[in-house]
């Protein structure tokens, strides 16, 4: 039996879900840098987006990139 394949819409959802319970917990918000990549991602919507590309834009490491 072959996995059913999720809609695009509902992983949208199930992402901005996280990332909203990620914003609004005080003692574990997010940073200003994290709030830059994620609009980075977000203006991206009909390209795809590399960790190289985030480290290029944001001149960070492979490593900072990675744990953000």
């Amino acid at each position: 039996m072959t996995k059913k394949p999720k809609h695009l819409g509902f992983e949208i959802n199930a992402v901005s879900n996280m990332l909203k319970r990620k914003a609004l917990k005080p003692d574990n918000s997010l940073t200003k840098m994290q709030m830059w990549i994620i609009g980075f991602v977000y203006n991206k919507e009909n390209c795809d987006v590399f960790q190289g590309d985030i480290e290029k834009t944001f001149h960070i490491t492979r490593a900072t990139a990675s744990d953000i």
